[in-house]
């Protein structure tokens, strides 16, 4: 997937197959919409959705939190698609081009809502037939809910991460969609909102949530609530920190599902906070110096089986409870992410009634970092660096520069050493000291993050391993030095490579 932002807004190019935009840029952001190169780009480049259409399913999939493919909803691609195919069918019924703009976008929308609504999910695969042909060229498993086919192979299935309960979640939505909109009641406003359901909780929280948060903090009896706090002044940390735990909230939807099939979650992509009532919009709305702790949490809606017996319940209730349990132990024992010195988690399970007054609930929209504030960090970093340190690190660390000094001028034209290598070689040479390194490496969800060498999980059976092939580069803390780069192809610590 390819994240560009062009003045402040995010594109996600993840189904643009387009070599040649890449290759140009930037100078494809001045072009004419007549110009060559793209013209002659192709049809499933040159795509006949409408912008309106799909933004208005986007707004729709927000308000009401189903936009999350992490958690097994809906992202752009899994719109795009499912809008594409719709739109293609409607055109080949009416036996119109294409490019025709006769269908207006209240038909798209009512048109894509009664169709899903109705969708068997377990059953069927939603994918473009005009593209594909009308069979499908996947063979679904058991271990996909959910298929939404994208155009271009490896992965055809865009959601991989949907889960039975996120099904049942996507399922229920889209026909409370097209069950407001078959009743032509509600104003493309309330719709696009979340509102339109009579008695709408919205209305206690004075505004402060959307109508479909509003409505998911009061439509279950029983929560999972998961508290974070962090009091750290780099907002870096907490940013990493935030993203960190909102990732493993993915694996304990995993854990709940295979340990407890009888239970249906229901997670709301979004941290909530609490705020007085009639504060101000931009009150906590960053964190700086005047406010230093930040807490929030996420919640998870529980729903059981209403054919359980009040004893299946207990035991399925005794048995959630050690899920999350297992969970915060891990969470907390997670060295290279988790501090506590500055950050503090808790999971629990709530009542609607433990959850409080949810009319002090609102969505967290802060905006943890800047790259001002990353320019201000770094100043402090170097600073920090600037200063003169202890006689013995310093020696130290000039005996650790000659042996890697020594080790690239022997060993110049070598196989490039691989990450496993570096990571014995810093752990158990004894003229090295674990604890000065540190490693980079890709996080699926958060993208790039570092954890100390002393904390690196070489099991792979470790519920924090991390695939070898994710490591970037290895780090000296001492003076910050590079001592390996995958992408460069450095090696101070064998001398391999180029």
């Amino acid at each position: 997937m390819l994240e560009v932002s062009v003045n402040g807004l995010h594109v996600n190019l993840q189904y643009c197959q387009a070599a040649v935009v890449a290759e140009t840029w930037p100078a494809v952001l001045v072009v004419a919409a007549d110009h060559a190169l793209i013209t002659t780009l192709s049809p499933q480049t040159l795509s006949r959705l409408k912008a309106t259409a799909y933004r208005s399913i986007k707004t729709w999939a927000r308000s009401r939190g189903l936009y999350a493919a992490r958690f097994g909803y809906l992202g752009g691609i899994q719109i795009a698609v499912l809008l594409a195919r719709v739109m293609k069918l409607m055109a080949a019924a009416t036996d119109d081009d294409d490019d025709d703009d006769s269908s207006a976008v209240p038909d798209i929308l009512a048109t894509f809502f009664r169709d899903y609504a109705g969708f068997d999910w377990a059953t069927q695969m939603a994918f473009d037939p005009f593209f594909h042909g009308h069979k499908a060229p996947h063979v679904r498993t058991a271990g996909e809910p959910l298929v939404i086919l994208g155009y271009h192979r490896p992965q055809l299935n865009t959601s991989m991460s949907a889960s039975v309960s996120s099904v049942r979640v996507l399922a229920a939505e889209l026909r409370r969609a097209d069950r407001l909109l078959s009743a032509g009641r509600i104003s493309w406003d309330a719709f696009l909102g979340g509102g339109g359901d009579e008695g709408d909780s919205s209305t206690i929280v004075a505004g402060r949530l959307l109508s479909g948060a509003a409505t998911f903090v009061c439509a279950y009896r029983t929560y999972v609530k998961i508290d974070l706090q962090y009091w750290g002044l780099s907002l870096q940390r907490g940013a990493s920190f935030v993203g960190w735990l909102e990732s493993r909230c993915a694996m304990l939807l995993v854990d709940v599902a295979r340990r407890l099939p009888q239970l249906n979650t229901h997670i709301w992509p979004g941290r909530f906070v609490e705020g007085d009532e009639g504060d101000g919009e931009g009150d906590d709305a960053e964190i700086g110096t005047e406010t230093t702790q930040y807490q929030g949490c996420y919640l998870i809606g529980l729903d059981l089986a209403a054919s359980l017996s009040r004893d299946d319940r207990r035991i399925a209730l005794d048995t959630l409870q050690s899920v999350l349990s297992t969970f915060e132990r891990q969470m907390r024992r997670s060295g290279g992410e988790y501090d506590a010195q500055w950050m503090w988690l808790g999971v629990s399970i709530a009542s609607r009634t433990d959850l409080g007054d949810v009319g002090r609930l609102r969505l967290d929209e802060r905006a943890w970092y800047t790259s001002e504030e990353e320019e201000e960090e770094e100043e402090e970093i170097e600073e920090e660096e600037a200063r003169p340190k202890k006689k013995d690190k310093k020696d130290k660390k000039n005996k650790d520069k000659d042996r890697f000094k020594a080790a690239s001028q022997v060993g110049t034209g070598k196989k490039f050493r691989s990450a496993q290598d570096v990571i014995k070689r810093l752990r158990w040479d004894p003229q090295l000291d674990r604890a000065d390194y540190v490693v980079r490496y890709e996080d699926r969800f958060v993208g790039a993050q570092e954890r100390p060498l002393s904390a690196w999980k070489s099991e792979q059976t470790d519920e924090e391993f991390i695939p070898q092939h994710r490591v970037l580069y290895f780090r000296r803390r001492s003076d910050g030095a590079v001592i390996w780069d995958r992408r460069a192809r450095k090696d101070e610590v064998f001398g391999s490579g180029m």
